[in-house]
């Protein structure tokens, strides 16, 4: 199984917004957007994508101006649907986890080198 989220545009509320569909993983083609390899979730629009400024700004209650970035459809979706973003910012500063399989083949691997040596 796999999901394709669609990006569509309603005029009648003058939004856009995203349908997920639930297709299988052969009918995902090269005009879909892989968002997450684990889940399975494509991106896909009919539409040109809204253009929308890099950057606004807002006032906040100290009268203060305050510079945003502006998330894209692409990025608001995989930001609260995959986790993508976060875990490609964060990457560098998590900590390092050694593979179970690795650490399972060090310790046998030290296992029989101690009954080889004990067994002479």
């Amino acid at each position: 199984m796999a999901y394709r989220d669609i990006l569509v545009y309603n005029p009648t509320t003058d939004r856009f917004s995203i349908n997920t569909m639930t297709i299988e993983q052969s009918e995902v083609n090269s005009h879909d957007l892989l968002i997450d390899g684990e889940k399975w979730r494509v991106f896909k629009t009919y539409l040109e994508l809204p253009s929308v400024p890099e950057t606004r700004t807002e006032i906040d209650e100290n009268g203060e101006e305050r510079v945003y970035l502006n998330p894209t459809p692409i990025s608001w979706n995989l930001y609260n649907e995959s986790d993508t973003i976060n875990e490609a910012s964060t990457g560098e500063f998590r900590s390092k986890i050694i593979n179970p399989l690795v650490l399972a083949l060090l310790i046998g691997g030290g296992i029989l080198f101690l009954l080889f040596i004990f067994m002479r």
